[in-house]
């Protein structure tokens, strides 16, 4: 996994969804939506468009407008694959992502 620099341009609440918009600091950046990991709090919804992110949470984010957003890019191995059948969901990884953010998090790795 890859560190991308991503800070927090706007945070707002609309109804009960908190919305924020992220500028991801790549130039060039073209990837998938779906080969992005969030930090502890994984929005609902979200979209990416020209180096900008806009995410849905349903609970507050806990981000603040100028502060570093947590966020990674998976490589293409790491992604469970899936049959044509099966759903998919960006956040389909394999099961280690989790403690490998807790030790990302805690400053182990």
């Amino acid at each position: 996994m890859t560190r991308l620099p991503a800070k927090v341009l706007s945070k707002s609440k609309r109804g009960d969804q908190y919305c924020v918009t992220v500028e991801i600091g790549v130039s060039n950046f073209r990837r998938s939506f779906n080969s992005l990991l969030f930090g502890e709090q994984i929005p609902f919804s979200g979209s990416y468009r020209n180096g900008t992110l806009e995410l849905r949470y349903y609970q507050d984010p806990g981000v603040k407008v100028g502060q570093q957003f947590p966020l990674w890019l998976i490589e293409a191995n790491r992604l469970v694959k899936h049959s044509v059948d099966e759903p998919r969901c960006g956040l389909d990884l394999l099961p280690e992502h989790g403690e490998y953010l807790r030790n990302v998090s805690s400053g182990r790795v």
